[in-house]
């Protein structure tokens, strides 16, 4: 038999099209990990949430809207917050209390529940206890730079402040509602490479801070606070913290690549 007779049969059929069947495949395979990959994160979360409002409400943890952080311990005074957290805190549950309508993103006016204004106030709270007061930027400082903060470590946050778990939609939909008011802003981490591809890093939790406006509207700029806020501003900084946003700036390397990547810049 000849080597002619061994080699496959065209019979009007492309054969050169293996390479993107195979690459179909690892696409849909990769698709399916990433999809499992999300569902196992989402129920890590939903059930750290549940747990942790559990314990605290069995042990009468809950510390709500007081001036205290979020944590297992209560109103211990080891979690007692700057003195100016609990007069903000208060006058943003009357701010919230006051938000009968609100007009959303597509320019709709609606209106907000008395129980929508109460889970609002408590959003309002969670996101103000990790605010800088002096740059409005929502985070934590860290030893060499100021560190995001992911939507998932906030529903953490207040299911340890208020003793039960908030669902996922219900802190998207007051987070959208504080968009809509101009109140709060977020902005996605980009990566750009070196072949003009981009993409949101969703690994990287986006920059977050509050509008002047709103700050201004709860009296964080009045005299008393700004004392006691540069005071605590001034001890962190004495203990080596920073409230300068963290730069991503790396390169990431994909299969069979080195594709070098530079990251969004932080809001000014």
């Amino acid at each position: 038999m000849g080597l002619d007779n061994l080699a496959p049969k065209d019979n009007g059929i492309e054969l050169d099209n293996s390479t993107e069947l195979v690459d179909g495949r690892e696409l849909l395979i990769r698709r399916k990990a990433d999809r499992i990959k999300s569902r196992t994160t989402r129920k890590y979360h939903r059930e750290s949430k549940r747990k942790n409002a559990a314990l605290v409400k069995s042990k009468g943890k809950a510390v709500g809207v007081s001036g205290h952080k979020s944590s297992l311990d209560g109103f211990s005074k080891k979690s007692s917050l700057p003195p100016h957290h609990k007069e903000l805190f208060n006058e943003a549950g009357r701010f919230a209390n006051n938000v009968h309508e609100y007009i959303d993103k597509d320019g709709v006016v609606r209106r907000l529940s008395k129980k929508g204004r109460g889970k609002l106030k408590e959003v309002l709270i969670v996101l103000l206890s990790a605010c800088d007061y002096v740059s409005n930027q929502i985070g934590v400082p860290k030893h060499k730079y100021f560190d995001t903060i992911s939507h998932d470590a906030f529903m953490l946050r207040h299911a340890k402040r208020f003793g039960y778990a908030i669902s996922s939609s219900s802190w998207y939909r007051y987070i959208a509602i504080l968009k809509a008011m101009n109140i709060f802003r977020g902005e996605s981490i980009w990566s750009f490479n070196n072949t003009s591809e981009n993409k949101n890093t969703r690994s990287e939790p986006s920059y977050k801070w509050f509008s002047k406006d709103f700050l201004t509207k709860i009296g964080a700029y009045k005299d008393h606070i700004k004392v006691s806020v540069n005071l605590a501003y001034s001890k962190a900084k004495k203990n080596g913290l920073s409230f300068i946003w963290k730069v991503k700036n790396a390169a990431m390397y994909k299969e069979n690549t080195t594709a070098s990547f530079d990251f969004s810049s932080p809001p000014i």
